[in-house]
């Protein structure tokens, strides 16, 4: 309904007799009025002229009136139950036949949004056009009439009209069209069955309207009903005449008109499609896919020009809030800094932006030193490179690495933490273990790379230890030599946790350790460190990384909107051909270039066959990709703008 119509509607026109409806109405209710008239006609006749006379019945009386007031509330009650089950039918069809609106505009507009323009141009079109024509063939295959098709004229040939017409399903023809035009898209599975589904719905909705308009309601509550009022009109003259006298007549027209009337509404809305401006909804749906595509490249101009500007004012938004903020940055658990990652934003109405980040260099199950708005970066630079400018090392400014001054032993993680004195504490959860001690080794040096694990189809985790099985002697002459050449240190108990507070010197960065742990049952088992950062996979020996070792050069760095970040992950192994950080680093210019905003590292866990994921040793970073020092230098070094 338009405005108008509603004014209308709610005017107070609305109590009066329309002429035209009126006489139509009478028109169709002629033979009950008839009937009606004539019945109560006689019962006056009968009553002034042969019922005084003697010898003949009281057919007319004030007593019979009883009978009609008795029986009132069932005829109430079946015209209220006939006309609510016909208005659920009407309803029903109502919103099916809304459905179909929501259909139409939901699929072309999904296709202009995720169809590629040049390319899927033609299948558009089409579907644009076989969608305008889906309510008009669903029109004519449900009411029956061919006056429907008069809306394909100009959408669809002659030829293809006159095929729809000779269809005994013709919307269901359509739908396969538009289904197979969708297959010739270049939109991907997700995408087309998102369109597939609003196909679908259109296809219930028909349904729907199928089944009502080829089941009527149940006949014998339809029938009963009609013939309760005719009985009720028929015999309520003659009870009605001892108190109107002549003035039944018109009385009774009017009851008739009325009552029969109410049932009159419920036949009429029990096939809705007869009823529902089904030539109001062809235009409409028609109207709506065709505007949609004649539009479409006034919207993607208003969407450019808007996102254009937005951008403009939210970089400078940034840079004003970053003038004002003092220099802040997330710490990490051991000092690790969300100024690890160097970003420098676009130009206002660039697309894109440029990000490098480095792999992580503490990575202990801490809370996540992830960017807030209450962590501002430093001010921005005075001016910034071209994109995909690759800077040299010397172009960035140092960054703060002090270690972290020395804190209690309970206080301290689990782990080898270095202090800023030069001590270091080590502590590590071992609930089982008798005693455990820390051996440390000065001559064994740090592998180049991961040892390929010898027991790669159980993650390592089934691996027999080096002191069991049948090389156990060997493994026993081994580590002999090992203890005759490392230091222990004994570690103290707390709970379950066990700890040393270690002097400078006693385990310095470089050196070789692992863990001598003995069992209630005498056995000595040597495993290595959980939170170890660089391990040996060829043995149970672990290397001291000192974070703070490495001096971290980050520029001065611009974090975007939270809603303007689009992540990129990256698992090194299979990035590039050569599977490192460095070759990583190397194509950040590219993956800026692209769009992305962000890195997102894959596991980077030591495993030489577990891509990453490994359970055992979260904490090390994968030997194959780069040692810590290396991988952090290459990502610093090739930190793209």
């Amino acid at each position: 309904m338009t405005p108008a119509d509603w004014d209308a509607h709610l005017s107070w026109r609305r109590h009066c007799i329309e002429p035209r409806v009126f006489v139509r109405v009478f028109r169709m209710l002629s033979v009950v009025e008839l009937w009606v008239l004539s019945v109560t006609l006689a019962a006056a006749l009968y009553a002034h002229h042969l019922q005084p006379l003697p010898g003949w019945p009281v057919a007319v009386s004030k007593d019979y009136m009883v009978v009609f007031t008795l029986t009132s509330f069932a005829l109430a009650l079946l015209m209220v139950f006939r006309t609510n089950t016909a208005h659920a039918r009407w309803w029903e069809a109502r919103i099916a036949t809304g459905r179909w609106l929501n259909v139409v505009r939901n699929t072309n507009r999904m296709l202009l949004a995720w169809a590629d323009a040049p390319r899927d141009a033609a299948a558009v079109r089409e579907f644009r056009r076989w969608s305008a024509a889906l309510t008009p063939a669903a029109c004519a295959y449900l009411c029956r009439k061919d006056a429907y098709w008069e809306h394909c004229q100009g959408l669809l040939s002659p030829a293809e009209i006159a095929w729809l017409a000779g269809c005994d399903n013709p919307p269901v023809k359509v739908m396969a069209i538009m289904s197979r035009l969708l297959k010739r898209t270049g939109l991907s599975a997700i995408e087309r069955a998102e369109v597939e589904r609003e196909i679908c719905a259109f296809d219930i909705a028909l349904g729907a309207l199928e089944r009502i308009t080829r089941q009527a309601i149940p006949m014998a509550y339809t029938r009963h009903t009609s013939r309760f009022i005719i009985a009720y009109l028929t015999f309520l003259p003659f009870g009605l005449f001892a108190y109107l006298g002549w003035l039944v007549l018109p009385t009774m027209m009017a009851l008739t008109f009325l009552l029969v009337g109410i049932e009159n509404i419920g036949v009429q809305i029990e096939n809705p499609v007869r009823v529902l401006p089904m030539h109001r909804f062809c235009v409409g749906n028609k109207t709506a896919a065709l505007s949609m595509g004649q539009h479409d490249w006034k919207v993607q101009e208003v969407l450019e020009a808007a996102l254009g500007a937005a951008e403009a004012a939210g970089w400078e938004q940034a840079a004003a809030q970053q003038q004002q903020q003092p220099q802040q940055h997330s710490q990490g658990w051991q000092g690790t800094a969300s100024k690890d990652a160097c970003f420098v934003p676009p130009a206002p109405g660039a697309r894109g932006a440029s990000l490098a980040v480095p792999p992580m260099t503490r990575a202990r199950p801490t809370r996540c030193c992830v960017a807030s708005p209450r962590d501002a970066p430093p001010a921005p630079i005075a001016s910034a490179p071209a994109a995909g400018t690759v800077l040299p090392l010397h172009d960035l400014a140092p960054a703060n690495n002090s270690r972290p001054d020395p804190i209690p032993l309970e206080q301290a993680p689990l782990g080898l933490t270095y202090y800023s004195d030069g001590s270091a504490t080590f502590r590590v959860w071992a609930p089982h273990a008798a005693s455990v001690q820390l051996l440390a080794s000065r001559t064994r040096a740090a592998p180049l790379g991961a040892t390929p694990n010898p027991h790669p189809e159980a993650l390592g985790l089934d691996a027999p230890a080096p002191d069991h099985g049948p090389n156990a002697a060997a493994a026993a002459a081994a580590a002999a030599a090992d203890e005759a050449e490392g230091e222990q240190t004994p570690l103290a108990r707390s709970g379950d946790i066990w700890g040393a507070a270690l002097p400078a010197g006693a385990l310095p960065p470089g050196s070789a350790y692992q863990l001598l742990l003995s069992t209630p049952d005498g056995r000595l088992l040597r495993r290595r460190d959980p939170y170890a950062r660089q391990t040996d996979y060829g043995s149970e020996w672990c290397y001291a990384v000192d974070p703070a070792q490495y001096e971290w050069k980050a520029r001065a760095w611009s974090q975007p909107p939270f809603d303007q970040y689009m992540i990129y992950e990256m698992h090194v192994g299979s990035f590039t051909p050569e599977g490192t950080l460095a070759a990583a680093a190397e194509k950040l210019a590219h993956v800026a270039s692209v769009g992305f905003t962000a890195v997102q590292l894959m596991p980077l866990a030591e495993h030489s066959d577990a891509w990453g994921y490994n359970p055992r040793q979260l904490m090390s970073l994968h030997g194959a990709y780069g040692s810590p020092d290396v991988s952090k230098a290459g990502a610093v070094r090739h930190c793209v703008v």
